[in-house]
């Protein structure tokens, strides 16, 4: 059985300094997803993984300027992604779409066995109550990075515009995934990715 979900002030323990710098506010988005399902072992977990949570923290970011189209899938057997999809709903600013133009990108949050194993050791609670906090504020900063930056993009007119503008401006890692969310080869992509990153 699988799940899929369609969706339309953080004090920084992350160790960002500007807020709405966009480069840093993916690093704190993808840091606090990585935390939010891993714990204190996030930073054991593979490489596939990684690259499915900064994916994640790119559309995030990206549907603080407009609708995203995107869909998360998850296994309902496979408790690290149903851990991300939580978190993902949580932490959007906005309703993201699935018809704009260029197709919904399925991100198939779908993880290993040893990322089972590491959430399997970091925590028995589903998503503990301070991460739930933690979201709202992710959120919250999101939606102000988005309004800092509205002038940046004003000339972006499309979903798909924004994630390349975001990427372009946040450096090269988060500009080649957000070519490869963008172009359709995401899944085949994944492991490439992992080793690029």
């Amino acid at each position: 059985m699988s799940t899929t979900l369609v969706f339309g002030g953080m004090d920084d323990g992350y160790g960002y300094e500007n807020r709405n710098d966009l480069c840093e506010v993916l690093g704190a988005t993808a840091s606090f997803l990585a935390e939010g399902v891993y714990g204190t072992y996030r930073l054991t977990i593979s490489d596939h993984a990684d690259v499915i949570i900064s994916s994640i923290a790119l559309v995030a970011v990206s549907s603080g300027f407009k609708p995203m189209p995107a869909m998360l899938r998850a296994r309902t057997d496979d408790e690290p992604a149903m851990r991300l999809l939580h978190l993902a709903a949580l932490i959007q600013p906005r309703p993201m779409t699935v018809n704009l133009g260029f197709g919904p990108t399925v991100i198939d949050l779908a993880t290993g066995e040893s990322d089972a194993l590491t959430v399997g050791i970091s925590s028995s609670a589903v998503i503990p109550p301070l991460i739930i906090r933690d979201a709202a504020a992710i959120r919250e900063r999101i939606r102000e990075t988005a309004k800092t930056h509205a002038m940046d993009f004003s000339n972006c007119s499309t979903p798909r515009d924004v994630m390349l503008r975001i990427g372009g401006l946040a450096g090269r890692q988060w500009n080649l995934l957000a070519e490869r969310l963008l172009s359709g080869r995401f899944a085949d992509d994944l492991m490439t990715m992992g080793e690029a990153a």
